[in-house]
């Protein structure tokens, strides 16, 4: 495993940049997690339980300061579905992926819109609108029309250094929610004595429910099940900060990690939202942006091609 600090040694990048290749199926993917997570939230929640009153506030949205930008207070004049069905549509774009280049950044007004506006936001709310800043800025090296376009143009050399400094950010970014979630975990009584779980597939507003919950709440009485399931989780956020920063097969094992923890709580406490977004920016993150496809970005006559080949196969300097 190599670190990404090590791939950040100017001959690395060079050699990076001359086989940088982001248009592919995994950005799209990703990108169309967190559009997916963010419908589920539009269509699936009743408006009056998005804009609810809380704690004793007027009811949502509130168009102080720069919230006023997001669709519901722009609109805020409108019947309730028409700011919506704007952002409905806008999410409908991201996933046929149409001009991500130029619906990226909708994409990030219409995350902001959601996140800003509805009385309840959970982290995955907050965490896609920095995602997709992000993304954005990755997309700048995306120039398909639609998401299954195969045409690859060449690209000039800026435009894949900002998408790759992008993509850079991402991987930190994925690396800092996690870690600060698996560590902070450790300062907390519940966690380190391993009972943490217990107590939250049994919590009455979040806790598991449905035919699951007689079975969580029959395998959480089992000590050391408990137990592995805490540190299990504890582990597993600590294990995808640390892997999204290696080399390209360990943030292969990063994404699998992200995968199965948050399938696990999508199916034990729900969460949907959360969950897909979380894995759709591990997605992105986890993208092997070397390709050996010639077509796109030749390789520059000043390197020797026989020694770039080799060292792409061996995935030393992939970033």
């Amino acid at each position: 495993m190599q670190l990404i600090i090590g791939e950040l040694r100017v001959l690395a990048l060079q050699r990076a940049l001359s086989m940088f290749e982001i248009r592919g199926s995994q950005l799209w993917a990703g990108r169309s997690l967190i559009a997916g997570a963010e419908l589920l939230t539009l269509l699936l929640t009743p408006y009056s339980a998005l804009m609810q009153s809380v704690a004793g506030a007027a009811p949502a949205p509130h168009c102080a300061g720069v919230r006023a930008i997001g669709a519901y207070c722009l609109m805020k004049d409108s019947p309730h579905w028409v700011p919506t069905m704007t952002l409905v549509s806008i999410l409908l774009c991201v996933l046929a992926g149409v001009l991500p280049a130029i619906v990226g950044w909708l994409h990030v007004w219409a995350a902001f819109s959601i996140a800003s506006a509805i009385a309840s936001p959970d982290g995955g709310d907050q965490a896609a609108v920095v995602f997709l800043i992000l993304v954005a800025v990755v997309n700048i090296a995306d120039d398909r029309r639609y998401g299954f376009d195969r045409r690859r143009r060449r690209l000039s050399a800026p435009r894949l250094q900002i998408a790759l400094a992008g993509l850079f950010a991402i991987r930190i970014q994925v690396a800092m929610i996690y870690f600060d979630s698996g560590i902070g975990k450790v300062f907390a009584n519940d966690w380190v004595t391993g009972a943490a779980e217990y107590y939250v597939i049994r919590d009455l507003y979040f806790g598991a429910s449905g035919p699951v919950a007689s079975v969580m709440r029959a395998l959480t009485s089992n000590t050391l099940v408990v137990v592995s399931l805490t540190w299990g989780a504890i582990v597993l956020e600590v294990a995808i900060a640390v892997l999204i920063l290696c080399g390209p097969h360990s943030r292969k094992f990063a994404l699998i990690a992200c995968s199965i923890l948050h399938t696990a709580i999508i199916i034990t406490i729900g969460l949907w939202s959360f969950g897909l977004t979380m894995i759709g920016g591990v997605a992105i993150a986890a993208i092997a942006t070397s390709r050996r496809d010639p077509r796109s970005h030749p390789i520059p006559p000043t390197m020797d091609p026989r020694r770039l080949i080799s060292v792409v196969e061996d995935d030393v300097t992939v970033i």
